[in-house]
């Protein structure tokens, strides 16, 4: 197996296809808490690095947060974005927290306050051109309730299960 892991992240936006348009203009917060990034994709690395694990969907949260961070039209300045990305891998810090449960009643309330605290640019206005990643249908019910999420496969809503919530762009996994 290949992982694209195996490619240091300086590379990949030395890499470009005519499939991304490279005009959309993206935001990235870089704003979030170490807690919720970097310590979050450390425990996943380490986790997939030493451990043969059947949720690997989640490693999708990862792949695209690198990604976003280094896709070529990315912008540093909030004003010019067209889409602002959320760089927290929601299913992955639930996974990576002591205690996994569903709807990740583990992780504290008080990190998603956090996590929305810091995401500065999140207003009426721009809640539609927000983007969360949410690797499956475990993560924290405040996460499902924007308007757009990545997931790997439809999540169905709690109150009619045979609809799918809506807002989702579904990844292959």
């Amino acid at each position: 197996n290949f992982s694209m892991f195996a490619i240091p992240a300086t590379r990949w936006s030395n890499t470009t296809s005519h499939f991304i348009p490279t005009k959309l203009k993206l935001y990235v917060y870089d704003t979030l808490p170490t807690k919720l990034t970097t310590d979050v994709e450390n425990c996943l690395i380490d986790t997939y690095t030493n451990t043969v694990d059947h949720v690997e969907n989640f490693k999708a949260e990862l792949g695209l947060i690198h990604l976003f961070r280094s896709y070529p039209s990315r912008t540093y300045d909030a004003t010019e974005a067209e889409l602002f990305v959320v760089p927290y891998a929601a299913e992955g810090h639930c996974q990576c927290h002591e205690g996994y449960t569903w709807n990740c009643a583990q992780v504290p309330t008080t990190d998603m306050e956090e996590l929305h605290r810091r995401l500065l640019y999140l207003n009426e206005t721009t809640k539609r051109r927000h983007l969360f990643i949410l690797a499956g249908a475990r993560a924290k019910p405040t996460l499902w309730s924007k308007p757009h999420k990545l997931t790997t496969a439809p999540a169905i809503s709690p109150s009619n299960p045979n609809r799918p919530r809506g807002g989702q762009i579904v990844i292959p996994n």
